[in-house]
């Protein structure tokens, strides 16, 4: 019998892993599905990325930014769920109280990080990013805030329209990838 077989690179499964992370969290699908996929993206993109340019990733920052002698826990507070999605060798009856937002920083720095590495966005990643940038502007430099109000940019859905969201602005940001950048691929 013969097998077919897909020959596909590391940078090419974080992308598709992001990409079906962010079509589930458009679709408010299943949080615990959407955290592992944007996770293992980003565990892909970390090591590319250590193996590459070394601009680091938010566990750098952690570094840089924690006392020495909190670093393993803040580190484990972002690891603890992934490993828990994975495994249950060693604790088959612990529960997990999960953050529900942390799906989404795992996929704003999974889209910020494919976008450097591969120099290029899918137009899933751009829709992601206009929302999480509209939606937690706190997060934002003053530059990129000020960038999104001289645009002019305004997003008239509220956090519980995502689905809505996406249905019309996922064609135009292929539109614009593709015009934009043609180099993108859509």
């Amino acid at each position: 019998m013969d097998a077919y077989k897909l020959k596909i690179s590391k940078l090419e499964a974080a992308r598709r892993q992001l990409d079906t992370a962010i079509r589930l969290y458009f679709s408010d699908a299943d949080l615990v599905s959407i955290h592992t996929l944007a996770a293992a993206a980003f565990d892909i993109l970390k090591d590319l990325d250590e193996h590459g340019p070394k601009t680091g990733t938010f566990y750098d920052h952690l570094e840089t930014n924690v006392k020495t002698e909190y670093l393993q826990q803040a580190k484990s507070l972002f690891r603890a769920p992934q490993n828990f999605f994975k495994h249950a060798d060693t604790d088959p009856e612990k529960v997990l109280e999960f953050l529900a937002a942390l799906p989404e920083g795992f996929l704003i720095s999974g889209c910020e990080k494919y976008r450097e590495l591969a120099a290029e966005e899918t137009p899933e990643m751009l829709v992601y990013r206009l929302w999480f940038s509209h939606h937690n502007p706190e997060f934002l430099t003053v530059e990129a805030f000020t960038r999104m109000q001289a645009a002019n940019f305004s997003i008239q859905y509220s956090s519980t329209q995502r689905r809505e969201f996406f249905n019309e602005y996922l064609g135009l940001a292929a539109l614009a990838l593709a015009n934009i950048l043609p180099s993108s691929k859509p």
